[in-house]
């Protein structure tokens, strides 16, 4: 190990350094607001990933397996691309696990209120109503009503009564405490639906009076009505940076 790190270039030592020395103080920080704080650290991490791919090709010349696990590697951030896209915003590698245990990684710099535009879509193709929903601020509440999707305002200690439909944002439900004084009808329930994992929708009780498209495997809810595919109504588009 050591003949090693003496053959590598002070630069790289350098970045290194400094890399690791903004990462120690990035995991030892109480400061609670999202992983853009640590953005820093992409650009020297992104070199040194760089010099250490001409490196292990450098030295693994007669190595075949070494070189397509390289080429693997490298070429996994391609994938990761492509099928993540245009959701990048809400992107965990699989080191995440599941996108619910990605959201105990971090929340707070990931649930931006994006996807507002799906969610319209969704509630507007399957006739979700009547629907609650927590808008978060005054101009995510705009942005939500360009769409003209009927909903009464969702606050911490609104009541949804039986029969009714709730959508809140991941972040919202990642928040409220169980023995909290907000949103005291979460304790309990989970989504019926989640909007890419960022808008959960859950069934206040009594007979649906809309169906929900469900996660792959999951039956619809018990007395659910089929989709009318007469309507043909669109929504305006949604920029996915948002």
């Amino acid at each position: 190990m050591g003949s090693h790190w003496r053959k590598i270039q002070l630069p790289t030592k350098v970045i290194f350094g400094v890399g690791g020395l903004f990462f120690f103080f990035l995991l030892t920080s109480k400061l609670n607001m999202g992983v853009r704080h640590g953005l820093l650290i992409m650009p020297l991490a992104s070199i040194l990933a760089g010099r250490a791919f001409a490196i292990g090709w450098e030295h693994y010349t007669q190595n075949a397996f070494a070189k397509v696990t390289l080429l693997a590697a490298t070429g996994s951030t391609v994938v990761s691309a492509v099928t993540t896209a245009p959701l990048y915003l809400g992107y965990f590698n699989f080191l995440a696990g599941s996108p619910q245990n990605a959201h105990n990684i971090s929340i707070y710099g990931e649930d931006w209120g994006q996807d507002r535009a799906a969610f319209a879509k969704f509630v507007k193709d399957n006739k979700i109503s009547p629907l609650y929903y927590d808008v978060q601020t005054e101009t995510r509440k705009i942005e939500f009503d360009h769409f003209k999707v009927p909903y009464t305002p969702l606050h911490c200690t609104t009541n949804p009564p039986s029969g009714s439909w709730v959508g809140i944002h991941a972040l919202v439900a990642k928040r409220t405490k169980p023995d909290g004084k907000c949103n005291k009808w979460l304790k309990g329930r989970t989504p019926i639906a989640r909007i890419n994992e960022h808008v959960y929708l859950y069934w206040i009780g009594g007979p649906p009076t809309a169906p929900a498209v469900q996660p792959k495997g999951t039956p619809p809810p018990k007395g659910a009505l089929p989709k009318d595919d007469d309507d043909d109504d669109e929504l305006p588009k949604e920029d996915p940076a948002f």
